[in-house]
């Protein structure tokens, strides 16, 4: 049946007249449902808005101020919150180049959490209470960096990332070389059970870049801080490989301190 605009004509009898004119009067009342969103005006949304010449369809029932929103980040559109208020770009259509993606606090998570490109995790570890951390992030073939950052203390530390959680005997090779300001240059290497950072240098921090690729699993770090006795400042540079191959690196891992050294500061975030 078509839209009628006034159903009822109650000066002018007709054969069964209350009938017929009550489902004239459903079906305007199903077409005007029609109209809004989910077939509810209750809603206020209407699904399309006529515009400004009343000449044509538009799309400008969804605009603010002109801008139209979206599903879709673009140019220009308005992109809604998540079920739970957060701007979440993190799906299939991330734009890490354009979009500040958003950081996630490591010390709430109890499971491994699969970072999007872009994400980042931040993480408070008191060597004093545990000298392992677990980083609980799904890894997946990619790159990753991590910065750990300790603040002025007595102690140096190694630091070694057991990746997957577990150490695998002799399974790792790394080389390093450093120097203090102003003097000779030295190096060294080994085989470990797990990536080895070497020493973070007092008041020192560590930028660690990552391939999980289970043909070249490898982390490279700089490091850069104080020595023992706070005289001078000392640089590594330290290359470590995990190599076996027929293992895939699945969790970040745990990061284990040789020693306390206070509370650090870590951030992941995922490259690739």
């Amino acid at each position: 049946m078509p839209y009628v605009r006034r159903p009822f004509n109650p000066l002018i009898p007709t054969v069964n007249q209350v009938v017929n004119e009550l489902n004239q009067a459903n079906e305007n009342f199903d077409i005007l449902a029609d109209a809004f969103q989910g077939g509810n005006p209750a809603t206020g949304v209407v699904l399309n808005a006529v515009n400004s010449q009343n000449a044509v369809n538009s799309q400008n029932a969804d605009t603010v101020d002109g801008f139209h929103a979206s599903l879709m980040p673009a140019p220009n559109v308005i992109v809604p919150l998540n079920a739970s208020g957060v701007l979440d770009l993190s799906g299939t259509y991330v734009k890490s180049d354009v979009y500040t993606i958003r950081r996630i606090n490591g010390d709430s998570l109890t499971s491994d959490y699969p970072l999007a490109v872009g994400e980042e995790v931040i993480y408070s570890w008191n060597t004093t209470i545990s000298l392992a951390k677990p980083l609980y992030i799904a890894t997946v073939e990619g790159f990753y960096e991590m910065e750990i950052v300790f603040p002025r203390n007595t102690v140096n530390a190694t630091l070694v990332l057991n990746p997957n959680n577990t150490t695998y005997t002799n399974a790792f090779t790394w080389g390093a070389v450093g120097t203090f300001d102003g003097g000779p240059v030295g190096g060294g290497q080994g085989t470990v059970s797990g990536f080895y950072f070497h020493k973070v240098g007092l008041n020192g921090f560590s930028k660690i870049f990552i391939s999980t690729f289970r043909a070249n699993k490898v982390c490279l770090c700089l490091q850069r801080g104080y020595n023992a006795d706070v005289s001078a400042m000392a640089t590594h540079v330290i290359h470590s490989s995990w190599n076996d191959t027929t293992i895939s690196w699945t969790s970040l891992g745990t990061l284990v301190a040789g020693a306390s050294n206070g509370t650090a500061r870590i951030k992941v975030r995922r490259l690739l």
